[in-house]
């Protein structure tokens, strides 16, 4: 699950594009809107994160220079993950657009 920071010149699409190549090495299309993640208790930096469902353009991976690996998982296997913040709550959104 890449992310990252919104830049003052970019849409939050553009972001989700740029944020994916750089730490995936994925040239990605947005699919559809998973949720929009704004619990105050969420991050403690007040981050918001909005959450998109995205179909790769090629499959060879490439991590970035904040990425140790990117790996990809079924559904299935993702849900039962322990992730951090509300990653898992994102999953499960997700799970339940099927």
């Amino acid at each position: 699950m890449p992310g990252g920071l919104v830049e003052k010149s970019e849409s939050i699409k553009e972001a989700l594009i740029r944020e994916a190549k750089e730490e995936t090495g994925l040239d990605i299309i947005p699919v559809r809107l998973v949720g929009i993640y704004d619990d105050p208790e969420r991050d403690p930096r007040g981050v918001v994160s909005v959450a998109f469902l995205c179909k790769p353009k090629n499959a060879k991976t490439k991590p970035g220079e904040e990425v140790l690996d990117v790996k990809f998982f079924p559904l299935e296997e993702a849900v039962k993950m322990r992730l951090a913040a509300d990653h898992n709550k994102m999953i499960n959104d997700l799970k339940a657009m099927e």
